[in-house]
């Protein structure tokens, strides 16, 4: 078990302005040189790219105290749905971790390490995934991918683009063999955005959200066969997970770990669209 660092969790927090989290181009999954004959494409397609052993301080005002009762920190968001964010106020101050670099497949992880960190427990990214993610390959057989159910398993490696990642049960078993202490990793799937702001951000507990990078339509997807039972199984192209820390009356907020999106805000109905899409998934750490 790690630890719990006995230090301030604020003295841990990145600056939002720098990294994001998982996932690259919002497009269609189909594998890229994964193996012999797969063909081109990729969860980079369908995540970001999250990564960064290291975290860094944010510069933060000490007389100022976050206030975990959110309210709006923008004015005027695009019609896009999304806008990034310099401003810290009713934000709950979770550490940024970007994807980029080395984890283009990995923004569950990459999600799951900032919530961890958040916490005040001394963990990167790449321990995560070394010491407590089950991962599994994908194969291709006479030009049919086989793979695990992403319920049980990270499908591929989050630091290659040609992987595509898992759900909740798999992020609340990894987290289950680090936190400690009477903290335990909760799936909450199937509980809506509005019961989620209400009983946990407004009490300033971040929570991880599955949607679609950008919060953009997701694409077409890939199907495989399940290693376990030979059932077809479809991925929803796209996939994204993300930190949730705040909301106002029309945008919920983000630590995204995709393209260094950083904090960002997106409009509350292009989010609780993708949050359906995505099967409404959600992990929260309770006590």
């Amino acid at each position: 078990m790690l630890k719990l660092k006995k230090k301030t969790l604020y003295d841990k927090k990145k600056s939002f302005k720098r990294m994001i989290l998982c996932g690259t181009v919002l497009g269609m999954f189909t594998i890229s040189a994964f193996s012999m004959g797969m063909s081109q494409g990729s969860n980079t397609l369908g995540k970001k790219a999250v990564g960064i052993n290291e975290t860094q301080k944010i510069n933060s005002n000490e007389d100022e105290e976050v206030k975990h009762e959110v309210r709006s920190v923008v004015n005027n968001v695009p019609s896009s749905g999304k806008q990034k964010i310099s401003k810290r106020k009713g934000i709950i101050d979770v550490p940024y971790i970007d994807q980029t670099n080395y984890y283009p497949s990995g923004c569950e992880v990459v999600s799951a390490t900032m919530l961890l960190q958040y916490y005040g427990y001394e963990i990167f990214v790449d321990q995560y995934v070394d010491k407590y993610l089950d991962t599994s390959t994908i194969e291709s057989k006479d030009g049919i991918l086989i793979a695990e159910d992403p319920n049980e398993y990270f499908i591929g490696d989050p630091r290659s683009s040609y992987s595509y990642g898992c759900f909740a049960p798999v992020i609340v078993k990894s987290m289950n063999k680090i936190l400690d202490g009477g903290k335990k990793a909760e799936n909450i799937t199937g509980t809506s955005l509005e019961e989620i702001t209400e009983k946990y951000i407004e009490k300033g507990i971040p929570v991880l959200v599955w949607a679609t990078i950008e919060m953009e339509p997701p694409s077409e997807g890939t199907d495989w066969l399940l290693k376990s039972n030979g059932l077809r199984y479809h991925w929803i192209g796209g996939e994204h997970c993300l930190v949730l820390v705040g909301y106002d009356d029309t945008s919920y907020y983000f630590n995204d770990p995709y393209n260094n999106n950083g904090l960002v805000a997106y409009k509350k109905e292009i989010v609780e669209q993708r949050y359906e899409d995505l099967g409404k998934q959600a992990v929260v750490v309770v006590n």
